[in-house]
């Protein structure tokens, strides 16, 4: 091999590490996104703007809401399963958000791409807070909500985009009591 030959076989191999590196970032971005819409009044964007809904096969599983596969299932869990319409209404028919808080923080990356840089696998550790709802008491429950979430992401044409999750609820708790005593880890919210 020639050495400019040999120069060329390393310009092509760093080029493909920074394409990979470039992918960790927009993997994260592309989590924080999510994060970032993972709340009442934008819930119902959260599957058309960062899950891969051109695959048959995509898939997302939130605790123990079940697996829901395929765009159908997408769009049911974080429209109507989740969305604003699960919140308690105004007279006007108007959802009732006063008070509504879900803020989950993701952290301690772990994102591999693959060598060929169409697909990847992460994990993160998430910690956070909300206020659901509880249709017994007609008031908002403050709660810890921490877990950790595995994605695995596939590139298409528009980018990267989720293409299959799971969020491992590790504990749900009412914010005023130790997750010892109030441990909640179920979906009747």
């Amino acid at each position: 091999m020639t050495e400019m030959e040999h120069l060329s076989q390393e310009l092509n191999e760093m080029r493909c590490q920074m394409a990979r590196l470039q992918s960790v970032i927009d993997i994260h971005n592309l989590m924080g996104r999510y994060e970032t819409l993972l709340v009442p009044q934008t819930m119902h964007r959260v599957a058309p703007e960062v899950f891969a809904m051109w695959m048959d096969d995509v898939s997302m599983e939130v605790s123990d809401r079940g697996v829901y596969v395929g765009p159908e299932g997408g769009n049911t869990l974080f429209s109507t399963l989740m969305g604003p319409d699960c919140e308690p209404h105004n007279a006007d028919g108007s959802p009732d958000l006063r008070g509504a808080l879900y803020l989950h923080h993701i952290n301690t990356p772990m994102i591999e791409v693959a060598a060929d840089n169409q697909t990847a696998h992460a994990v993160w550790y998430s910690s956070g807070v909300e206020t659901p709802f509880n249709r017994e008491t007609g008031k908002r429950q403050a709660r810890w909500c921490w877990g950790k979430y595995s994605v695995e992401f596939i590139r298409g044409d528009c980018g990267w985009r989720i293409w299959h999750m799971h969020w491992f609820r590790g504990f749900m708790n009412d914010y005023y009591a130790s997750w010892v005593d109030d441990y909640q880890n179920d979906t009747k919210d």
